[in-house]
């Protein structure tokens, strides 16, 4: 694969420039266990700081966006997924309120979006923390993202 800002010279009609860097650079994510609807998810990476991280656990943070993703299925939440996360990139939006539901009406053994959720906001860089929000968001059907400000 060719270094960002060089040439792929796969195709010799067409010249592609690769971008420097994706809007969202995906890393990989080791193997998580299946959680179930009333657990409660905490990601943080390094650099956040422990009180940091208490604000964000305790809803002190102030929300500026919102995602509901009630009834999407699992290709149309990720979708959703990016498309909120690059506006919220372009908006320079700090907090974002994430509402996946407890699964509690699926007719899998674990909630399917939040377990989905969890594997993909650790691929993304640009998501610093995450954890399950207080009951007046929704509790362990809801996400706090903390995301990074370019």
């Amino acid at each position: 694969m060719p270094r960002p800002n060089q040439k792929d010279e796969g195709d010799s009609q067409h010249t592609v420039y690769k971008s420097r860097q994706p809007e969202f650079e995906k890393v990989a994510c080791e193997d998580l266990e299946t959680v179930d609807c009333e657990q409660i998810l905490l990601f943080a990476r390094s650099g956040v700081s422990k009180r940091q991280l208490m604000q964000i656990k305790k809803g002190k943070c102030p929300i500026e966006k919102c995602l509901d993703l009630h009834g999407y299925t699992v290709q149309q939440a990720e979708v959703k997924l990016a498309s909120c996360l690059k506006d919220c990139q372009n908006c320079a939006t700090q907090m974002l309120l994430l509402i996946h539901g407890k699964g509690l009406h699926t007719t899998q053994s674990s909630p399917v979006l939040k377990n989905a959720l969890n594997r993909w906001l650790r691929q993304y860089q640009q998501i610093l923390a995450f954890c399950s929000a207080q009951a007046k968001h929704g509790g362990s059907g809801a996400l706090y993202v903390l995301l990074r400000v370019r």
